[in-house]
């Protein structure tokens, strides 16, 4: 009697960006897959980066091509050795046009700053009419 077991693979994960974050056009990406893994993140048909999962499980690769500035859905899919194919949860992130300095906090964004020190000369002159 042949007896053949089925191991239960878990999918892929794209850990960072999470779901919501304000990200640059050429954000790394990374996340865990099945080890050894050929994986590849898509938005809809469109290719963003590919890469072979690590053997410890982790995943990073950088947008082949920068993402376009709005609302961006991203998708992993990982082919593992015994050829199944897993895909992950949707991921959606809202891409800025330009770079982020400071990390994905957005809160250095690229001629958002600027617009944060305007607005913030701004009040302080409306402060500054009302107490004389």
């Amino acid at each position: 009697v042949a007896v053949r077991f089925v191991v239960a693979t878990q999918p892929p994960d794209i850990l960072s960006p999470s779901a919501e974050d304000v990200v640059s056009p050429r954000a790394e990406l990374h996340g865990t897959a099945p080890a050894g893994s050929a994986l590849t993140v898509s938005r809809g048909d469109e290719v963003v980066c590919s890469v072979t999962v690590a053997a410890d499980g982790g995943w990073r690769c950088t947008p082949a091509a920068p993402l376009p500035p709005g609302g961006v859905t991203l998708r992993a899919v990982a082919s593992d050795t015994d050829g199944r194919t897993l895909e992950s949860q949707a991921v959606l992130v809202h891409v800025v046009a330009g770079d982020l300095v400071g990390g994905g906090c957005g809160c250095g964004a690229t001629g958002a700053s600027s617009f944060a020190w305007l607005a913030l000369g701004a009040l302080a002159l409306l402060r500054r009419r009302r107490v004389a």
